[in-house]
């Protein structure tokens, strides 16, 4: 992983609240704005949930989840 830096943070691959684990495994590290807008789109979905979202959210081309998240990430709700 690195050297930390204040802009950076670490993200659980499979969410600490969802049965995952702190090994470096379970790992990556983020800078801070892609981890917020990460967790704005997915909340705490494991990867397997968020490809079944993916696909049932967005393969039809309904969007509008992108975009609610983007507004409330940039302040324009």
């Amino acid at each position: 992983m690195g050297k930390r830096n204040k802009h950076n943070s670490k993200h659980h691959v499979i969410p600490r609240s969802r049965g995952g684990d702190s090994s470096l495994e379970n790992i990556t590290e983020l800078n801070v704005r892609d981890h917020r807008d990460y967790h704005a789109l997915f909340v705490n979905k494991t990867p397997d949930e968020i490809v079944e979202h993916l696909v049932k959210n967005y393969w039809n081309g309904d969007w509008s989840h992108v975009d609610k998240a983007y507004r409330r990430n940039n302040g324009t709700r």
